[in-house]
């Protein structure tokens, strides 16, 4: 069977390609020579049944990419640093269990993709990766994301699909110019309130989790153009502040809710009340502890609260859908049965997908009663 091989000059050189049967090892370091002596910016061994790196690699220090699909490689050598100038590092279809601790070394490193391996856990020193733009490893058998990769300031696409990640630490937080997070296939119950500072965030997908409930001030991803949580069958109620997402294209809720069927509209609701930890304000009354959050002291006096109450106040549960006041442990809510027709005309407003072929409602949270009213008479104008 014929193998190809490439071994890339830089891209004003153009690329020279050779076209061999299975390279033998004398071939291969005749290969290598060649590289080296050429300076070659991009190094190219896919499909050649490798065990390890061979250490003449290492002496290729004009290697801007290295890419090594489908080999069986198990380790990375600890000195892959002594590539200074390695930006690409593709590594798929291996028998990787883990990186190596130096791999932090590797400073000018922006693409690391190690799909389809046997990673268990990501060592502490990824957070080094300070120019580090695209990490993907997703179908490998991580189990949570280290803190450290808050650290990844660069970072701009995120791909950890079909793992056993259990949770998103809220250091994700941290990785500002963050476009791009996929996280399908993996054991996630909740989207920290967190990750809506992500203001960069145009795409995330969480489908095929475990996820039960959504934060209710999700038009906070103001940048968001899709938002995919198919397959999530205990995600049944959805905060209708997804409609304030100005840019907003897919809407992805096919399969979700499907743990609820037969469920009544009370049920479910009393039941997300539970999950969310607040209750319905019972027509204009709300808790005096309510009052209190809504009315708190500006920053600097909250200092002097009980740190109990600075909780609360630094984690409100959400806005008014009318006129954006917080609220705490209390608020209004209808669900879309209650505002059908104003549902449906928010949905045809835009490109939503997949709504019909879910089993969820809509849920709109007000601060009031009289606001909830107010929102119904503008709608029907």
């Amino acid at each position: 069977m014929a193998i190809k091989i490439f071994l890339a000059m830089d891209q004003y050189s153009g690329i020279i390609e050779q076209i061999k049967p299975a390279v033998k090892p004398n071939q291969l370091q005749y290969l290598l020579e060649i590289a080296k002596v050429e300076n070659y910016t991009n190094l190219y061994i896919n499909y050649e049944n490798l065990e390890e790196i061979p250490r003449e690699v290492l002496e290729i220090t004009s290697i801007q990419g290295l890419f090594l699909k489908r080999n069986l490689l198990k380790s990375l050598p600890p000195d892959l640093w002594k590539l200074p100038l390695l930006k690409t590092l593709y590594l798929p279809s291996n028998q990787l269990t883990s990186l190596p601790e130096e791999i932090g070394k590797c400073v000018n490193l922006e693409r690391l993709n190690i799909d389809s391996n046997c990673l268990k856990l990501f060592p502490k020193t990824i957070g080094e990766l300070t120019k580090l733009k695209t990490l993907q490893a997703s179908s490998n058998e991580l189990e949570f994301i280290p803190p450290e990769i808050g650290q990844l300031k660069s970072l701009e696409i995120l791909e950890l699909m079909n793992n056993s990640i259990q949770c998103l630490p809220e250091e994700l937080s941290k990785c500002t110019n963050l476009r791009s997070l996929f996280v399908d296939g993996n054991l996630i119950q909740e989207l920290p309130r967190i990750l809506l500072t992500l203001s960069r965030l145009q795409d995330l997908s969480l489908s095929r989790n475990y996820i039960s409930h959504l934060p209710h001030e999700l038009n906070r991803l103001c940048k968001l153009k899709s938002l995919v949580l198919d397959n999530n069958k205990d995600l049944t109620v959805i905060p209708a502040s997804v409609f304030g997402i100005p840019h907003l294209q897919i809407l992805g809720l096919h399969g979700s809710g499907s743990s609820n069927v037969g469920q009544s509209v009370v049920e479910i609701l009393a039941e997300y009340s539970n999950i969310q930890e607040f209750r319905k304000v019972m027509g204009n009354v709300v808790t005096l502890l309510e009052l209190c959050l809504r009315n708190a002291p500006d920053t600097k006096q909250q200092e002097l609260l009980p740190k109990p109450l600075q909780t609360l106040l630094k984690t409100p549960k959400g806005c008014c859908h009318l006129c954006s006041q917080r609220y705490y442990v209390n608020a209004f809510f209808e669900t879309c049965d209650s505002l059908y027709s104003q549902v449906l005309t928010l949905i045809q407003d835009k490109l939503y997908t997949q709504i019909k072929d879910s089993n969820c409602y809509f849920i709109f949270c007000f601060c009031s009663y009289n606001c909830f009213k107010e929102f119904v008479v503008a709608q029907s104008r």
